[in-house]
């Protein structure tokens, strides 16, 4: 449970941090005072309205790139913001059942799936600007495909392991 909080006010303060510091460094403040209103919001209101301020972050990331907000303090912000979505809706969840041992089960599987997918994501946006080539769309779409399929077959063999 201690772990299941650290990491959920981890994210949270790391995406807070990576959107203001990508819009200060533009020089776009009213942006920054609305991202802390929102990162506030995510304290506040997250029992209820977590899905809104989901929508919220990842709008301002959208936002962010638009208006020439550095392009990895955005994607970053976004992933992490998805984290917190992730690790809250968990925590809620975990919060109506007593702990027994087969929620610390499902918290750590769920845990590993969403470091995975976090790692994965973070790995292929770094490899995205490390990497410049042109890819035909077909084979984007072909790779993004092969990629959900490979995570849900991951996902089931995890849950085949119970």
């Amino acid at each position: 449970m201690i772990l299941r909080k650290l990491l959920l006010l981890t994210s949270w303060g790391l995406s807070t941090f990576l959107a203001v510091a990508g819009f200060w460094q533009v020089g776009l403040w009213k942006v920054t005072i609305a991202v802390l209103v929102c990162a506030i919001a995510w304290i506040f209101v997250r029992r209820k309205f977590s899905s809104v301020c989901l929508a919220g972050s990842v709008t301002f990331a959208a936002a962010g790139l638009i208006l020439g907000a550095a392009a990895p303090f955005m994607f970053f912000y976004a992933g992490f913001s998805l984290a917190t979505w992730d690790l809250n809706s968990m925590d809620l969840s975990l919060s109506r059942n007593s702990p027994d041992q087969k929620s610390n089960l499902y918290q750590s599987r769920r845990l590993f799936a969403l470091g995975f997918s976090l790692g994965a994501g973070f790995l292929i946006i770094f490899l995205g600007h490390l990497l410049r080539f042109q890819i035909p769309f077909i084979v984007m779409v072909l790779l993004l495909v092969l990629v959900f399929f490979s995570l849900n077959r991951i996902m089931r063999l995890l849950q085949q392991k119970d």
